[in-house]
């Protein structure tokens, strides 16, 4: 195959050839106009570029004209590549999970506190808890441009330089302000990154991989969390900042190393600089080669079925395969927010605290943040269980069973709870509730994984970039629902809040039941194509017979 970019001004092409071998036979081109601007009038002006592209079927071994549908032809190499590169992720992940976990660190060392200059009330630390989550938008807001403007990698490498500033903040803080300044800073960092790192490891990835590979962040950003925990439970919380600013740095380096995404890179017009990368990325120029041809065909039908340019941003989302993805999105962060997810992970320490309260018995007292770091601990082991399981089992059948034990382990505790009261609880109750918080723990943590792996999926590739809309929205939610967490909890109790995690989660199990496509080891275009049938429930699609034909 080969392509040129051609000025019609001044007669110069670009030709890349994406034929590893010459081949001198007759070829068959079309022109596809590129940048076509339309009048006010619906009259189409002459474009100033236009790009020739190749019709011939594309040679190979094999003589398969459509390319590795299954995503397994990637040499051994190649599937390490990608490997280190979703490495080079992880490190920014582990780093944006610890500021999640630091309020259960400053917290308990500075709330009425006296001895401390700076301690504080309940209600400047329920700004430092919350804080963060309101900040995170922002972020999340402005990657929407950056990283469509200037690409992933490069999003991914800006949104480390407020991180690293934030922790320097907390770590030199004087003030309460202070506090909450570096706070801010480290919130719009964790937002900036976290549509580019899931959006980038779900274009780099093969299908048959996509879904661990964009799963495996949550496992590092559980060890963050988990890291920050345990750092906490033994050093000062100005030691700790210090201490966070160091996985920020190795990851600079690493991302800095890695290839840019071939999918921006090929919609941006930089066909060379993606054929290299995926060449890097698969380790095989024929399924390079074959990938790029489908990426660059799927962009040119887009275009040239529709004029996108002209288009506004409503009446993009409502073309099907937009609206549906992002709705199925939004409708679950909502539901998972309100699950326990994230609350279970600001607050765990008033959670266990409370939970745990039976009385005077020393010998049966445990450390609340002993316990914090296991329930941390708990969670970064069941994170990378759910990636494995991402690998093995299909979307839908992890996704609804989650939520289904999620939401009966939580029930469950909540009437206990209801039924115990506040009377002490004995050392029975205890392993009752300690049994029930893990089957609540070991459910939910699934729930960490699927906001990201959605959005890497779901989203089709032109509005891909608004992934970070996605995000500035569910922590908008989340700062709401963690800024009034404390109040909420005097309101309506512990048990309460188990009961709302309940219902919360068995909402999710009916949303995923009928709206949630299978997307395991099918290719980004096939579910984008899935999208532009006329159903909304998933048990009305239209299937394949065994001939390929389709039948509702």
């Amino acid at each position: 195959m080969a392509i040129s970019n051609c000025d019609q001004f001044t007669n110069e092409c670009e030709k890349v050839s994406l034929n590893s071998n010459s081949d001198t036979r007759s070829k068959k081109f079309k022109i596809i106009n590129i940048n076509q601007v339309t009048s006010g009038d619906g009259n189409k002006y002459q474009p100033k570029k236009t790009q020739l592209i190749e019709i011939d079927k594309l040679i190979n071994s094999s003589g398969n004209e459509n390319g590795p549908k299954d995503g397994k032809k990637s040499s051994k190499s190649g599937v390490w590549h990608q490997i280190l590169m979703t490495g080079a992720i992880l490190l920014l992940a582990c780093s944006a999970g610890m500021p999640i976990g630091y309020s259960v660190v400053i917290l308990p060392q500075l709330v009425n506190h006296p001895s401390d200059d700076l301690a504080m009330d309940y209600e400047m630390a329920s700004w430092v808890a919350s804080i963060h989550s309101l900040a995170t938008p922002m972020g999340s807001l402005v990657s929407t441009p950056i990283m469509n403007a200037y690409g992933r990698k490069n999003t991914l490498l800006l949104s480390i330089m407020p991180l690293l500033c934030g922790w320097s903040i907390i770590a030199l803080s004087t003030s309460h302000l202070a506090i909450l300044v570096g706070r801010v800073a480290c919130g719009i960092a964790v937002g900036l990154m976290a549509a580019p790192s899931q959006i980038l490891l779900a274009e780099i990835s093969q299908a048959n991989l996509r879904g661990i590979l964009v799963g495996i962040p949550f496992v590092s950003y559980s060890c963050g969390i988990m890291f920050v925990y345990g750092m906490g439970s033994i050093l000062n919380w100005r030691t700790v900042a210090w201490c966070a600013i160091v996985m920020p740095i190795f990851s600079f380096i690493a991302i800095a190393l890695a290839p840019e995404s071939p999918n921006w890179l090929a919609r941006k017009g930089y066909y060379e600089k993606a054929k290299k990368a995926l060449q890097w990325l698969r380790d095989s120029d024929e399924t390079a080669r074959l990938e790029l041809k489908q990426t660059i065909e799927h962009i040119e039908n887009e275009k040239n079925n529709r004029s996108l340019k002209s288009q506004s941003v409503w009446s993009t989302i409502k073309q099907p395969s937009v609206l549906k993805p992002i709705i199925l999105i939004n409708a679950f962060n909502m539901l998972q927010i309100l699950s326990g997810t994230y609350l279970i992970v600001f607050y765990a320490v008033d959670i266990i605290t409370e939970i745990c309260n039976f009385g005077d018995d020393d010998t049966a007292q445990i450390s609340t943040m002993q316990s914090a770091v296991l329930t941390a601990l708990i969670r970064l082991l069941l994170t990378m269980v759910y990636c494995y399981l991402l690998l093995k089992w299909k979307r839908r059948n992890l996704y609804i069973s989650s939520c289904l034990f999620s939401a009966i382990s939580s029930l469950t505790l909540s009437m206990f709870l209801f039924y115990k009261g506040n009377s002490t609880k004995s050392f029975n109750d205890l392993i009752i509730i300690g049994v029930l918080m893990l089957l609540y723990i070991s459910a939910n943590t699934c729930s960490m994984l699927m906001p990201g792996v959605m959005v890497g999926e779901l989203l089709p590739l032109r509005v891909r970039h608004w992934s970070g809309m996605v995000f500035t929205a569910f922590n908008l939610m989340l700062f709401i629902v963690t800024k009034i967490f404390p109040w909420l909890k005097i309101v309506i109790k512990t048990q309460g809040l188990f009961l709302m995690f309940g219902c919360s989660s068995f909402c999710a199990f009916l949303l995923f039941i009928w709206l949630l496509p299978e997307t395991k080891d099918k290719t980004l275009n096939d579910i984008e194509d899935y999208y532009q049938e006329q159903n909304w429930i998933w048990q009305s699609r239209v299937r394949k017979t065994t001939n390929g034909s389709d039948q509702s």
